[in-house]
């Protein structure tokens, strides 16, 4: 018996590693888990990516991708497009050339832009507040990502918790980035895993120790009892 009715769980930098691929040590658990409650992927990705990912790993087919932008509800079923993936692409277009930006899964991604981390996050911050204050810049551990500061993971969540009823109260949510901070900050038990943010951990009701998949098996079994 689990201490909660579903689970939010980060996928780049928590069930898998900076470069993506997944940490086997973590497949296992996380199969056992979803006989027991849903489980679904939130991540800074490609809806593809995390849908393609949910499949291989095992867990529930809904997912939430793009930091919150995209909800896919089961492989074939209705998607979700949140945010304004125009005014994020007008300004990488202001701003490309002035600060060197280089954009990754262009033609993917549906509700923000995400870029290579070879930029300083607050310089770039600061520019954006002056093009437009509703876009914010973030850093998921894989990528920067220019988005709707009004979408987040945790507002992501909420979508989902009403579609499968299950109240946030009762949701589970482990990750490792800054861009997990409010999928944490809205469910009833916050899990960052060892390599997770400081200012991640700083929001967690729990931090393990364990790393990556191993932080993740760590928190299966606290949410175990």
């Amino acid at each position: 018996m689990t201490r909660c009715r579903a689970v939010a769980i980060d996928l780049d930098g928590t069930i898998a590693f900076k470069d993506s691929r997944v940490d086997p040590v973590c497949i296992e658990p996380l199969r056992s888990l979803v006989r027991e409650v849903p489980v679904i992927i939130a991540t800074g990705n490609t809806v593809c990516y995390a849908m393609t990912a949910a499949i291989l790993i095992g867990v529930d087919r809904t997912v939430i991708a793009e930091n919150g932008g995209v909800i896919k509800v089961g492989r074939d079923g209705v998607e979700i497009v949140n945010g304004n993936g125009e005014e994020c692409r007008r300004a990488y277009e202001i701003l490309k050339d002035e600060m060197k930006l280089e954009a990754l899964d262009w033609d993917l991604r549906k509700s923000d832009v995400a870029l290579r981390r070879n930029v300083s996050i607050d310089q770039l911050s600061r520019r954006l507040a002056e093009i437009n204050p509703l876009l914010e810049v973030v850093d998921s551990g894989l990528a920067l990502h220019i988005k709707d500061r009004r979408i987040n993971k945790g507002e992501a969540l909420k979508v989902v918790s009403d579609i499968i009823e299950v109240d946030l109260t009762d949701f589970a949510a482990i990750g490792d980035s800054d861009n997990d901070i409010e999928m944490l900050e809205e469910v009833g038990i916050g899990i960052a895993v060892g390599n997770a943010s400081d200012r991640l951990k700083a929001v967690a009701d729990v931090v393990v120790e364990g790393e990556y998949g191993k932080g993740v098996v760590e928190a299966i079994e606290i949410l175990r009892g």
